[in-house]
């Protein structure tokens, strides 16, 4: 019975032994990712813009943009792309759709490893 019981215990340890390993190794791949990543206002007359730029890790990384064409058009948000772009260079992109322009709504940076 206590043999049991310990043989119990060993398979248990052994198992989240196993599952500590795997999420060490995950975190250790993410960290290849960029690193150190922000986003900066961007002015580019007339339009609203924003830069991502991030200084650490490996990878690309590109800045992304919800933008709208305003109320009085009640119009769904649209999303604008920046270029894909390595640690260390800046990824830029502005709401601007032709005549009527566009609204910054929100920003969020993609990163690919």
């Amino acid at each position: 019975m206590i043999r049991k019981r310990l043989t119990a215990a060993l398979v248990a340890v052994a198992t989240c032994l196993g599952a500590g390993a795997t999420v060490v190794a995950t975190s250790t791949a993410a960290s290849a990712w960029p690193q150190g990543c922000s986003i900066l206002a961007h002015q580019t007359s007339p339009a609203d813009g924003r830069v991502s730029l991030c200084t650490a890790g490996t990878g690309t990384h590109r800045i992304v943009l919800v933008c709208n064409q305003g109320r009085i058009y009640d119009t769904p948000d649209y999303k604008v792309y920046g270029a894909w772009k390595p640690i260390g260079s800046p990824s830029a992109t502005s709401c601007f759709s032709g005549k009527t322009g566009g609204f910054y709504r929100s920003a969020y940076i993609e990163k690919s490893g």
